[in-house]
C-alpha cells in the first residue's frame, strides 16, 4: 500500500488510465474508511495491460464491486505503483447516475402492459465464471459476463442438476456455484431448499455408487433361479 504522500504525488504526476476491478476483499460492516485489498487490471496509453494486487484506502461512500472501472494514475517510474483518483470516480459515478434517473424519466408512465410476471416470461440462463440468478428478468448463469451465451431454458430445458454442474436437453453447463432467485421471496427460499436437496440427493448417490464398487453386493435372488 503506497503511503497518503506518494498517493498524491502520482495524482499529480502520475500517468492517467483505468483500472478494472477483477478481485477484491469483503469490506467490514461500520467502518467509514478502512483499507481494501484489490486486484486491478491496469490500462495505460502505451503499456501492455497488466495487474496490480494492492491495498487501497475506501471510504464508506464509495460504492465498489467486481467490474467496476476507476480513473487511476501510474506512477511513472514503477507502474505497480497505481493510484486511484477517488474524486473524479464520485464526478463519474454522479454523472451516470443522474443519466440513468434522466433516462428513466424520459420513458414516461408505465402502461397496463408494460410490466411483465417474472414467471411467466420464461427464463434463461449463461454459464460464466462465478455465480448467477435466476428469475425476474429470466436469467441464471455464472458470472452473469455479457460475453457469455445466454440460452432460452424454453428452447433447451434444464433436465436436471448435478454436482458438477446443469444439464440441459442440448447441452451440459459446468457452474461453481448456482443461486436461483425469482425476485419473489417466499418462492426463492422453496426453490433454494430444492435445489439444496436435488444436490444433497446427487451427492449421495455419487458416494453410494462409489462405496458399491469397492464392496461385496449379494447376487439377485432371481439370478439363482
Amino acid at each position: 500500500m503506497i503511503n497518503p504522500f506518494t498517493h498524491k504525488k502520482i495524482l499529480k504526476k502520475g500517468r492517467p488510465g483505468r483500472g478494472t476491478i477483477i478481485a477484491m476483499s469483503m469490506p467490514e460492516a461500520g467502518a467509514s474508511s478502512q483499507n481494501i485489498a484489490m486486484t486491478l487490471q491496469v490500462a495505460v496509453e502505451g503499456l501492455a495491460p497488466y495487474e496490480v494486487e494492492d491495498q487501497w484506502m475506501v471510504s464508506r461512500k464509495d460504492t465498489l464491486g467486481f467490474g467496476v472501472s476507476l480513473p487511476v494514475k501510474v506512477d511513472q517510474g514503477n507502474p505497480q505503483k497505481v493510484a486511484i483518483d477517488w474524486e473524479t470516480y464520485r464526478s463519474e459515478s454522479a454523472q451516470q447516475t443522474a443519466q440513468r434517473r434522466a433516462n428513466l424519466a424520459a420513458q414516461g408512465p408505465v402502461g397496463s402492459g408494460g410490466i411483465s410476471d417474472p414467471l411467466a416470461g420464461g427464463a434463461a440462463f449463461g454459464a460464466g465464471a462465478a455465480a448467477g440468478t435466476f428469475g425476474g428478468g429470466g436469467a441464471f448463469g455464472a458470472g452473469g459476463s455479457q460475453a457469455e451465451p445466454v440460452v432460452d431454458l424454453r428452447n433447451d430445458p434444464i433436465e436436471r442438476i448435478t454436482a458438477d454442474g446443469v444439464q440441459t436437453k442440448n447441452n451440459f453447463y459446468p457452474l461453481d456455484m448456482l443461486v436461483v432467485a425469482t425476485g419473489y421471496h417466499q418462492l426463492d427460499a422453496i426453490l433454494a431448499a430444492l435445489v439444496g436437496l436435488a444436490i444433497l440427493w446427487s451427492g449421495w448417490r455419487l458416494i453410494r455408487e462409489s462405496v458399491i464398487g469397492l464392496m461385496d453386493v449379494a447376487v439377485d435372488p432371481t439370478t439363482l433361479r
